[in-house]
């Protein structure tokens, strides 16, 4: 359920998101954090950057992946 309210938050454009979205790259479920790190990606928001990069380092790769190419969107 948290995973796909980071991904329908990151579908809004709404600018207001990126900091709960930055907080969800912290959350325990991995599944969180890959839609968190998507979300940021779409809102193409300066501010994402520095936690997205600290997401390379998750011990997902799929978080990683994600944080990757969400950097690339930004």
């Amino acid at each position: 359920m948290r995973a796909r309210a980071a991904a329908v938050l990151g579908s809004s454009g709404n600018a207001a998101v990126v900091p709960p979205l930055i907080a969800a790259l912290g959350d325990t479920d991995k599944a969180v954090r890959r839609q968190a790190a998507r979300a940021l990606g779409l809102l193409r928001d300066a501010r994402g950057v520095a936690p997205l990069k600290a997401a390379l380092a998750d011990g997902d790769v799929n978080v990683r992946l994600y944080a990757a190419h969400a950097l690339g969107e930004i």
